[in-house]
């Protein structure tokens, strides 16, 4: 799922910073004080963590994947913590767009029951390849 793998890609290279981080305090100290910097960077790893499962995902983000109802929420939540208001030719085009995307969906992808019985004829080179959805 995109979202596990999201949440996994953020804490991964969420890591990858913190280890530079370490590194970079471990060799700046002078090695005096490794106790104290492992406290740091503990607290540092926490604060990153939960950072990573609050935050919501980047509006531009969503739209690019046309996921324009989280889209939407996203937006909405940044326009309450600013103070700003949303205007409804706002909501009428986020809601536009949903259903134009729902609609290409379905010619792209049709119900099961209309492409019962179908088949899908491709060739390639020298060889026949016959699908059959059911």
């Amino acid at each position: 799922p995109s979202r596990t793998s999201n949440l996994v890609g953020g804490i991964w290279n969420a890591s990858e910073g913190l280890v530079y981080i370490y590194f970079t305090l471990y060799y700046m100290t002078g090695h005096k004080n490794w106790l104290g910097m492992q406290y740091f960077a503990l607290a540092l790893g926490v604060v990153t963590f939960v950072l990573i499962i609050f935050l919501p995902e980047s509006p531009k983000w969503l739209f690019d994947k046309k996921r324009y109802r989280d889209f939407s929420n996203v937006v909405k939540g940044m326009a309450k913590v600013n103070g700003a208001e949303i205007s409804k030719e706002f909501d009428q085009q986020v809601d536009e767009l949903i259903r134009i995307n729902e609609v290409r969906s379905n010619e792209i992808n049709p119900s099961p029951a209309l492409s019962k019985g179908t088949s899908t004829t491709t060739f390639e080179q020298d060889e026949t390849q016959v699908s059959i959805r059911e």
